[in-house]
């Protein structure tokens, strides 16, 4: 009688190693640890992003990128290479036009104390938190943008951790 060869292993070392390769090259898994982008994403919730973005990033896009101090950020992109971002009497404009943001909670206002002008580099883009009131972004840092290779990933869906926080 011949003694069969035990292969199961190969199996869980194939699926191991698919997930990591998932991970790092693919997706990206992120957890929302402050209010800055309420109420798109909810503080505790869980994100998951695509590494591959194909298609050019645009104003509306949710990216998460490394900033300066090595934290990963999550913004929305208001302005890309080449926009001029305008901040006026707490209203976003974008090269002149008044920017519908359908995203942001009722009457939140955009605040950046005097009127502001932005003129977005080539290979760079202008982020906002969309809870204005309560983010740290674009606005107020001393390099208001984000370069192009410092992008991580683009925003896909979250997973609503936040609820089981409202129940216990």
């Amino acid at each position: 009688m011949k003694k069969e060869k035990n292969t199961d292993w190969i199996y869980y070392v194939f699926v191991f190693l698919s997930a990591i390769a998932v991970f790092t090259y693919i997706l990206h898994v992120g957890y929302i640890s402050s209010g800055s982008m309420e109420p798109a994403l909810m503080t505790h919730d869980v994100t998951v992003s695509s590494r591959i973005i194909i298609s050019p990033i645009k104003c509306g896009d949710i990216i998460s990128f490394k900033w300066e101090n090595g934290d990963i950020y999550g913004k929305r992109v208001i302005g890309v290479a080449g926009d001029e971002v305008m901040i006026i009497g707490g209203h976003v404009y974008i090269n002149g036009e008044k920017l519908e943001e359908a995203y942001i909670a009722g009457d939140v206002k955009t605040h950046a104390g005097e009127t502001v002008i932005f003129n977005v580099p080539e290979n760079s883009f202008f982020v906002l938190g969309d809870n204005r009131e309560d983010s740290y972004d674009s606005r107020f840092w001393e390099e208001p943008y984000v370069k192009r290779e410092d992008v991580i990933s683009r925003y896909l869906f979250s997973i609503p951790i936040h609820l089981l926080y409202k129940q216990g």
